[in-house]
């Protein structure tokens, strides 16, 4: 199978894509808890955000290979926890009498419930790990061919497990099952189709990025364990 990369990982693009990574998902964080209706549909303005997480996850996988997304998603999970806990943080210390007033608004804001934390770093580091594993081991299968199909198969496969996780941990014992479905439905709708509409665009990045980096990685005879940083 053949095997193309860059003579050196002077890539010129990672950085900046790994930065787009980290910032949608912090912004699914922020944005987390307002609440948005569109028809039928309630969801929060985190779902509008997330998917684009998925994109960016594929894009590192399909350009420069497994092991690079592996670093990828674990710096993601770092830092946004990293965020979560230095806001929850600072938020609570005492602030100046007198002149500053928005304490309670930043608590409601950025006052995260550490339970929905867990579960968004559980169902993210999981689901992050199964899109980058599709998409890597059906590039060998497919040789390189039909990234649109593997771009929704593995974005669809790790959305529903992520929706899954992060509903069903963080809302057991808060409201009924029957209303943890509903929502888990409706997130998962809006999810897919916004796979769909991102499968071609995401398709022309990632052609770009290999023509403009020398970059094709198949990750043939690599480790896949989330752990292994090194194989």
């Amino acid at each position: 199978m053949k095997r193309k990369e860059a003579a050196f990982k002077g890539y010129k693009y990672l950085s900046f894509i790994n930065m787009g990574f980290i910032c949608s998902i912090l912004c699914s964080v922020v944005l987390f808890t307002k609440q948005i209706v569109i028809g039928p549909f309630v969801f929060n303005g985190g779902l509008i955000t997330y998917p684009i997480t998925y994109f960016f996850c594929d894009t590192i996988a399909e350009v420069y290979g497994y092991r690079e997304a592996r670093l990828s998603n674990w710096s993601v999970i770092i830092w946004a926890n990293f965020f979560s806990l230095a806001t929850t943080i600072i938020i609570r210390l005492q602030s100046p009498s007198g002149f500053f007033h928005n304490d309670s608004a930043l608590k409601q804001v950025l006052g995260y419930d550490w339970r929905f934390v867990l579960a968004g770093s559980i169902a993210f580091i999981v689901a992050a790990f199964m899109t980058s594993f599709i998409v890597s081991k059906m590039k060998i299968m497919l040789s390189g061919r039909f990234f649109v199909i593997r771009y929704i198969l593995s974005v669809g496969t790790g959305e529903l497990i992520d929706t899954v996780l992060v509903f069903s941990i963080g809302l057991i014992g808060i409201l009924t099952l029957k209303e943890i479905v509903i929502i888990i439905a409706n997130a998962y709708l809006y999810k897919i189709l916004f796979a769909v509409l991102l499968a071609k665009p995401a398709d022309w990045i990632t052609k770009f990025l290999k023509k403009k980096e020398n970059c094709d990685v198949f990750d043939n005879g690599i480790s896949y364990s989330p752990f292994n940083l090194k194989g």
